[in-house]
């Protein structure tokens, strides 16, 4: 499987083009786990659960303790509402990478949907004490202390995820759009090692989705 096939998939993904991901990737094994998992994610994109299902059951025969295919078939219990197996699924992306703000974060939006309201503050307090600058998990954050009448932890929240939002915008209104694949980083670089670093960067906060991410790290530098 060519690198560049793969990467015209991973943008197909991100673009929400799911049936034509579908349709391009036919003739793959269903063993080779880079596209099983594409075509997972494509397929619980267009709510075909049971499908999808089945798609991420074979996938974690093959890498049983891959968090991330955990917590995507959790997201497809719960949209079957099967709670306990939901739990148990992110309960295990959990504990695989129990660093990871992320996992804690989609737990907590599933323990809301089942009413758990106090265990879903404490997974996004847990997410934030990871990642203090995520704009998303102090918002819902905000909205839960709201409903359980906690009203200036609320607006604290609230304070920071706009404040977090503004950055993020800011920061992406100064670069280009590069989803059209035609834009290129600057020649005009230094040296070869900048180039190198650069380029990679690139491949970083061309994307949109990504930048935020990378701009979370970049703070920290």
């Amino acid at each position: 499987m060519e690198s560049k096939e793969l990467e015209k998939w991973e943008a197909m993904l991100r673009q929400g083009s799911y049936e034509t991901l579908l349709k391009s990737t036919e003739g793959f094994k269903a063993g080779e786990p880079k596209v099983l998992f594409l075509r997972a994610m494509a397929t619980a994109r267009l709510r075909k659960l049971s499908e999808a299902l089945e798609l991420f059951n074979a996938l974690l025969d093959m890498q049983p303790d891959r968090a991330e295919v955990l917590s995507e078939r959790a997201v497809v219990y719960l949209h079957l509402k099967k709670k306990s197996l939901c739990l148990i699924d992110f309960n295990r992306a959990v504990d695989l990478q129990p660093q990871n703000p992320y996992r804690y974060a989609s737990r907590a939006y599933a323990r809301e949907s089942f009413g758990d309201i106090e265990g879903a503050i404490g997974d996004y307090e847990k997410a934030l004490a990871l990642d203090p600058e995520d704009a998303v998990s102090h918002n819902n954050l905000g909205l839960l202390q709201e409903k359980l009448g906690y009203k200036l932890k609320a607006e604290k929240n609230f304070s920071r995820a706009d404040k977090l939002s503004q950055m993020l915008s800011d920061w992406d209104k100064k670069l280009p759009e590069a989803d059209g694949e035609k834009e290129e980083p600057p020649k005009e670089v230094p040296n070869t090692s900048s180039k190198q670093l650069w380029q990679t960067a690139w491949q970083t906060i061309k994307h949109k989705e990504s930048r935020a991410e990378f701009w979370r790290w970049l703070r920290k530098k």
